[in-house]
């Protein structure tokens, strides 16, 4: 194990003391091109420090180009240290808040290429040839036991494979509008393919009456009406639906024949103190559409989601996928079985939590630090909404732009398409040390236009 002097009573953040005397080991030699550095908890535990603070280390000496990170693998010493800073440098200087997929190195590469080739070496044309239309067996069996995780009691028969989270979308409002439903009702800041796929369902969108909390609209409403909820860390504000509000909402669509689609497509990234349920975890589901997805905590291109569908719905939720493409691929969905039951799924959505808890971090202490405080701390996931009074998302988005920094503007997820004084900020693939950088350009940027205009 390597011993590091670190000064817990310093105002030098450890993380940073470890990162600085890792760096001077690496480009004095000490260490060779290719050697593995300690694993995270063994470092950790050595050193008495966080698992998070070993994880922001390694970060930094990533984004410096010393070192490599394997997924389970672990991290490495830069094969060719010159080479890889000539690479960082000619890279793009634009730096993006706005972004929604992962960053290349949370996503397990290396790991889902090895189970890949094993796979197809030990079962062959198998794992090439159509399978049922709610996904194969073995993965369905599994996705059962990842969402205990989540709190979540299921039988594997309803687990349904999906290819992504959008398809699982368009699937659920085909079922309802099947069903009956007519109007669905949804956050007035939403994700834009949210209400898109609702109205190509043809279902009428409904904003809630009062922002994050569908209770009165359900009051005045019958069960021609469902509900689309995204309860944890939001898309794109972050929000997270109290507890008491969830078990009101899940008593009133019992009592008024309502169905709820649950999207807990970021539900994996919880790091807040307080734990999270999943609405499916706290309801028996016989009115519950949920929805689970893997793409954008780790690997969009995937296209990998599933879905918990029980009861007398069921029917028409599986007749509704084969319509809307029909199974997901045969081959992912034996590499991502392989993948949960050696334990590779977990581990690489610690790394991923571990990552987005300690870049949020940055990005609410940067925010502090250059006086614009108009936000809440999410409790987990990778978005944060930046409200930005006096000023129009739109604008600032379009400012920040021309100093290199992209933001998403409030505007683009307004269901009513209203004007937004608000931007939606995301730490999903942006590295740590740019953060504040990023941040700064924001605050220069939302000053110059709030000074104009007075």
């Amino acid at each position: 194990m390597i011993e590091i002097p670190l000064k817990k009573s310093s105002t030098v953040p450890l993380y940073r003391q470890m990162s600085d005397h890792l760096e001077k080991m690496i480009k004095s030699g000490a260490f060779s091109p290719g050697e593995r550095l300690p694993g995270s908890r063994g470092f950790a535990k050595s050193l008495g420090v966080s698992r998070m603070t070993v994880m922001e280390a390694f970060r930094r000496l990533e984004d410096l180009g010393l070192i490599v990170q394997r997924g389970r693998s672990g991290a490495y010493v830069a094969g060719n240290v010159g080479e890889r800073e000539k690479v960082r440098s000619r890279s793009s200087s634009r730096l993006t808040l706005a972004g929604e997929l992962p960053s290349r190195s949370l996503i397990p590469a290396e790991e889902l290429a090895r189970i890949a080739k094993s796979v197809l070496y030990r079962r062959g044309a198998d794992v090439l040839r159509e399978n049922p239309t709610a996904g194969i067996e073995e993965l369905r069996k599994a996705l059962v036991v990842h969402g205990a995780s989540r709190g979540i009691p299921a039988d594997w028969q309803d687990v349904s494979v999906t290819s992504g989270g959008r398809q699982g979308l368009a699937v659920s409002f085909g079922a309802l509008k099947s069903a009956g439903v007519s109007e669905i009702l949804m956050d007035g800041l939403n994700y834009p393919d949210a209400w898109n796929l609702a109205m190509a369902e043809g279902l009428s969108v409904v904003p809630f009456s009062r922002p994050g909390d569908p209770r009165g609209d359900m009051e005045s409403r019958s069960s021609h009406t469902a509900l689309y909820l995204v309860p944890s860390f939001s898309n794109p504000t972050g929000h997270t639906m109290d507890g008491s509000i969830r078990e009101q909402v899940l008593a009133l669509s019992h009592r008024k024949g309502m169905w709820i689609v649950e999207d807990d497509a970021y539900g994996e990234l919880r790091y807040g103190d307080s734990s999270v349920p999943a609405l499916r975890a706290m309801d028996d589901g016989k009115r519950l559409i949920y929805l689970g997805s893997f793409s954008q905590a780790l690997f969009p291109g995937i296209r990998l989601g599933y879905s918990l569908v029980s009861g007398e719905i069921r029917g028409r939720f599986l007749r509704s996928l084969a319509e809307r493409g029909g199974p997901a691929s045969s081959l992912v969905q034996h590499v991502l079985e392989r993948f949960i039951v050696s334990g590779g799924l977990e581990e690489a959505l610690e790394r991923a939590r571990l990552e987005m808890a300690c870049r949020m971090r940055s990005l609410c202490t940067s925010l502090v630090a250059s006086g614009l405080g108009s936000f809440s701390i999410p409790q987990g996931g990778i978005y944060l909404w930046l409200k930005t009074p006096g000023v129009s998302g739109k604008d600032l988005a379009r400012l920040t732009s021309a100093r290199g920094v992209e933001v998403a503007p409030g505007d683009s997820f307004s269901l009513k398409g209203e004007a937004v004084e608000a931007v939606r900020l995301s730490v999903s693939d942006i590295s740590l040390n740019d953060i504040p950088e990023a941040v700064k350009v924001i605050a220069e940027a939302w000053r110059g236009q709030s000074s104009s205009l007075k």
